[in-house]
């Protein structure tokens, strides 16, 4: 049962965007926990504002899910994220790797919490901060 859920909750993601922002009806209790390294959200309409506000900006957001596992009532998915942003690094194509654990209700997702590299994602992409950033990174990997 799982199985098939996990699968619409990929098709789901893979196609989302300002325009069907409303198709995370069929993947998410309205109770959902939503947490990222940025957020943490409680219940469908907030994750759905949350996400409108996201792709706003977002010209091109896809993900390319590199494993997936079930274990009883949850799942792992890992994942790479390859977005662009009118704000973020000129509008260039950016990498984000991440993971997400997932925990189902019967048939919806009740928690979703992802987990990747704020200074992959955003950071490395500002001006000033993502010279500062990598700059750090090198001294710390030089150590």
């Amino acid at each position: 049962m799982h199985d098939i859920k996990l699968d619409a909750f990929i098709d789901v993601y893979q196609a989302l965007n300002i325009q069907n922002i409303e198709r995370l009806d069929s993947i998410y209790h309205p109770s959902i926990q939503f947490i990222d390294p940025l957020h943490h959200i409680h219940g469908l309409i907030e994750l759905k504002q949350y996400l409108a506000h996201m792709y706003q900006n977002t010209i091109s957001c896809q993900f390319n899910i590199l494993s997936k596992q079930i274990v009883n009532d949850q799942a792992f998915l890992t994942w790479v994220m390859t977005y662009q942003h009118k704000k973020i690094g000129s509008g260039n194509c950016i990498e984000v790797d991440g993971v997400s654990r997932l925990k189902f209700d019967q048939d919806k997702v009740i928690f979703h919490r992802d987990y990747f590299d704020l200074t992959q994602m955003l950071f490395d992409h500002l001006p000033v901060i993502g010279c500062t950033s990598k700059y750090i990174k090198q001294k710390a990997a030089s150590v």
